[in-house]
């Protein structure tokens, strides 16, 4: 993965395609959640198209959204 990860900070296409589509479809299969949010943190400052950055943007949005539940949920069970 650190080669994809300077494809992704040079700027390849065809890396950053693949990137996005992964955290998109985010398959499951051992050791993928690592996989998943290492490439939201590279991605964050590849360069992208408007629409990459759009496509980006939105499953960070879902991503924070599910994390911000997670942990407000193990509060109330801490409770």
């Amino acid at each position: 993965t650190s080669d994809i990860r300077d494809r992704l900070r040079a700027g390849d296409e065809e890396a950053i395609e693949y990137a996005l589509d992964f955290i998109e479809v985010r398959p499951y299969f051992f050791r993928s959640g690592y996989m998943y949010k290492d490439f939201l943190r590279v991605l964050k400052n590849c360069p992208l198209s408007d629409g990459q950055r759009k496509r980006y943007d939105r499953v960070r949005s879902q991503y924070d959204e599910y994390r911000d539940q997670r942990r407000s949920s193990q509060k109330d069970k801490a409770r």
